[in-house]
C-alpha cells in the first residue's frame, strides 16, 4: 500500500495522519483541517455572487440540455468551445482562495466535467476514484490532486447527491464490475467487495456550494428521482 497523499501549504509539507474511526465527531477549526484529517471538506457558504453563479449555471444548462442522454457526462476541457469560459471560471479568486491553502501556489488544472441528470432519470455515476483514470493511462502516479465539486443546483439524497467513503483513501487499483450503460454514466464501477462494507457519507449541498476530496477517495452519485433536473 502506498503512503497517503501529502499536500503543500506554502513551503511547509503537511502529511496526512492515519485515518481514524469516528471522524465525524472531530471538532475541526476549518475546511483545511477537515481535509487533512478526513480527506474531504464541504463548505456550506456561497462560492460566487448570485449574479456570477447564475451566469455559470445558465451557461452549462443551456448547452447540456441539447446533448443526448447517453453523452450527458461531458469532459468539458476536451471540448474547444468550452475552454475560454472554463479558463475564466477556474482561475477566479473564489476558487483559488479555496484551493491554495491545501495545495499551495504551484497549481496545474487537469480537467473539468459536467454530469447532467434529467428529472426522474435512471442515470447514475458508479463508485470510482478519479485518480484511477489518470493512473490507468500512466500519466501521474500517485497524483497529488484535489477534486472539487460545485453544486449548480441543490443536491439531496433524492436527486443523487455526492456520496463518498473517505476511510478508503488509498492510491491503488481497484477491481471493477461492468455496469448497464442504460443506467450508468461510466461502463465500470468499483466492485462491492472492494468497499469492505464501509458506510458512505452523503454530502447534501445547497446550490452555489463547493466540496473537495482527495483524488483517491471512492465516490459516486445516485439517480435523480426528483422532478427537477440537476
Amino acid at each position: 500500500m502506498r503512503e497517503p497523499l501529502t499536500f503543500q501549504k506554502s513551503k511547509t509539507r503537511l502529511k496526512n495522519p492515519k485515518f481514524k474511526s469516528g471522524f465525524m465527531a472531530l471538532k475541526l477549526n476549518s475546511y483545511t483541517d477537515d481535509f487533512k484529517q478526513n480527506y474531504f471538506f464541504n463548505l456550506d457558504k456561497p462560492v460566487f455572487s448570485d449574479s456570477d453563479f447564475k451566469h455559470i449555471q445558465n451557461y452549462f444548462f443551456n448547452y447540456i440540455e441539447k446533448v443526448p442522454e447517453p453523452s450527458r457526462y461531458l469532459n468539458c476541457a476536451n471540448i474547444p468551445e468550452y475552454r475560454p469560459a472554463i479558463a475564466n471560471w477556474v482561475a477566479r479568486d473564489e476558487i483559488l482562495d479555496i484551493v491554495k491553502p491545501i495545495l499551495g501556489e504551484d497549481l496545474i488544472f487537469w480537467s473539468i466535467g459536467v454530469c447532467y441528470k434529467p428529472a426522474n432519470s435512471l442515470y447514475q455515476v458508479g463508485w470510482h476514484i478519479d485518480s484511477h483514470c489518470w493512473m490507468r493511462d500512466k500519466v501521474i502516479f500517485p497524483p497529488n490532486a484535489l477534486v472539487l465539486f460545485l453544486s449548480p443546483t441543490e443536491m439531496t439524497p433524492e436527486n443523487g447527491a455526492l456520496e463518498l467513503i473517505p476511510q478508503l483513501n488509498d492510491a491503488k487499483f481497484y477491481d471493477h464490475d461492468r455496469r448497464d450503460p442504460e443506467k450508468f454514466f461510466f461502463e465500470y464501477e468499483i466492485s462491492e467487495s472492494e468497499l469492505r462494507g464501509q458506510k458512505p457519507i452523503t454530502l447534501s449541498m445547497a446550490e452555489n456550494r463547493i466540496c473537495g476530496l482527495s483524488s483517491h477517495v471512492p465516490h459516486r452519485s445516485g439517480p435523480n428521482r426528483s422532478t427537477s433536473h440537476v
